[in-house]
């Protein structure tokens, strides 16, 4: 090869040409844009499966607060069966039906309160200990959560417990988690 041509070939085309070089631009921003957003819905998604499971258990923690109200009416009559008046009386009498206002629960205290009570309604505040409540001076949670009671069927053998927990989500929209449980006299059951 003459010196001519080897000039030639090193200043030639031997090198990447503008189009080229945006063309290659374009398809990494294409990919890495692609990948951002599979990111960003991936985490979307996480935070709300945690919001959701975190929603399940504030829900089962206020039915089971209710059952423990039941057990404990039960107990305290343990002596004289018969004196047992209106097991679902000290849950019923709470339930705030009245006037159509939210009732929550009182974890620490163990008892159904009126939500109309509390500054910022049913919003749940969050103890240094983790500790869920309505009444506590934690600091201010995302959740509220409320609960409504209701007889069945007209007799004191079974009440209806729906506890919802909502949440604000991302671009204003609330979610809400739902959870309907029963609840038995087992006094009635023969226990």
């Amino acid at each position: 090869m003459s010196e001519k041509e080897l000039h030639l070939k090193r200043n030639g085309k031997n090198g990447f040409s503008l189009v080229e070089t945006l063309v290659a631009i374009f398809i990494l921003a294409m990919a890495i844009t692609s990948a951002m957003a599979v990111a960003q819905s991936s985490l979307l998604a996480s935070f709300f499966a945690r919001d959701r499971v975190t929603a399940y258990f504030l829900a089962q923690e206020a039915v089971e607060v209710v059952k423990n109200i039941r057990d404990e009416n039960r107990l305290e009559n343990r002596d004289n069966p018969n004196n047992l008046i209106s097991w679902s009386s000290r849950i019923t009498d709470l339930s705030c039906k009245e006037n159509d206002l939210p009732c929550g629960v009182d974890i620490i205290n163990n008892s159904v309160i009126k939500c109309a009570d509390f500054d910022d309604g049913c919003r749940l505040k969050r103890e240094a200990n983790g500790i869920f409540n309505h009444s506590s001076s934690g600091d201010d949670t995302r959740f509220t959560r409320t609960v409504e009671i209701e007889s069945v069927g007209g007799t004191d053998d079974e009440i209806k417990v729906t506890v919802t927990v909502s949440w604000p989500q991302a671009l204003n929209q609330n979610k809400n988690f739902v959870m309907t449980e029963h609840i038995f006299n087992w006094l009635s059951f023969g226990g």
